[in-house]
């Protein structure tokens, strides 16, 4: 009698341990048919997305960078708005120098100097205009000079960031 009830406890002992074991690996293996299913799906539209993603246009530039292909064309379009902001607030240009990259120094980052004679008002909006607006540019040093005509000069540094290529 002691050897059935030994039996019937070890037999009841290993089906719970099948049920344990072999239940979740069956309800996966359903999941991992309906995965697959899903990715079946997803790859017969493969070609469809691909043709999608190439009508896309290209990303815009970023705003805060200067959008040209080398140092020399975006040195060249930052001088051209400064002159153009120096022009409206009443400052004079009198120099313009691109400086070369510092070492080390990230490959996007480009830097002008600047010598300008104008009014305090005018070199104020100036200075506002450089760094409020877009692209993101900043006044790495400011020197100010008074005149004996009342005026100031000022020499500048401005950073500006170009778009990678």
């Amino acid at each position: 009698m002691r050897k059935i009830a030994a039996l019937a406890i070890l037999l009841i002992a290993l089906i719970l341990a099948a049920q344990l074991v072999l239940a979740p690996l069956l309800s996966n293996g359903a999941e991992t048919d309906e995965a697959a299913r899903r990715y079946e799906a997803i790859a017969a539209r493969r070609e469809s997305l691909r043709q999608a993603l190439a009508a896309l246009p290209p990303a815009p530039a970023d705003p805060g960078r200067l959008a040209q292909p080398t140092d020399a064309l975006a040195l060249a379009d930052l001088q051209g708005r400064i002159a153009a902001w120096a022009a409206e607030t009443g400052v004079l240009v009198a120099t313009a120098e691109p400086l070369p990259a510092e070492e080390g120094a990230d490959p996007t980052r480009l830097q002008l100097s600047l010598d300008l004679t104008g009014p305090l008002a005018g070199l104020q909006a100036l200075l506002y205009r450089i760094e409020s607006g877009r692209p993101v540019l900043t006044v790495t040093r400011l020197d100010l000079t008074a005149r004996p005509d009342r005026s100031l000069s000022a020499h500048l540094v401005i950073a500006a960031w170009r778009s990678e290529s």
